[in-house]
């Protein structure tokens, strides 16, 4: 009962810390940075960086993933936050199975675990954050 308190408590604080800086995102600040980045000479490291985020971009809203939509990024921070924890879950087990058996006790095994939990605990903020946001 104690521990749910206090994970009650850090999810509250964590809230506290994350919202208001979510709302002050303001697109129309950017347009003279992206402005004065764009004047800018590219190195051909640059131009292969920039493409291949293009690429990326490009893909993701073919999948329909739009991260541009301030409300439905949330969404998709919490299905891979969730997403995240199960993989890294599943994988942990093998590996903390294979060395439990080989007495090299927890290991990377408990790394896994731990940033498991973390994912999960990050996709269950965004849940909630996205839940505030769409119909709060």
């Amino acid at each position: 009962m104690k521990n749910l308190k206090l994970f009650g408590l850090l999810t509250i604080v964590a809230l506290f810390f994350f919202a208001p800086q979510a709302q002050a995102i303001n697109t129309a600040d950017r347009a003279p940075l992206e402005a004065a980045i764009s004047h800018q000479k590219l190195t051909k490291k640059e131009l292969r960086q920039q493409k291949r985020m293009e690429k990326r971009l490009k893909k993701m809203q073919k999948k329909g993933i739009d991260f541009s939509d301030p409300v439905d990024k949330w969404m998709w921070f919490w299905i891979f936050g969730w997403g995240t924890a199960l993989l890294l879950s599943i994988i942990g087990t093998f590996v903390f199975a294979g060395t439990y058996t080989l007495g090299a006790g927890f290991g990377i095994g408990g790394i896994l675990f731990l940033l498991s939990s973390l994912a999960g605990l990050f996709g269950s903020v965004s849940l909630v954050i996205w839940l505030i946001k769409k119909f709060g």
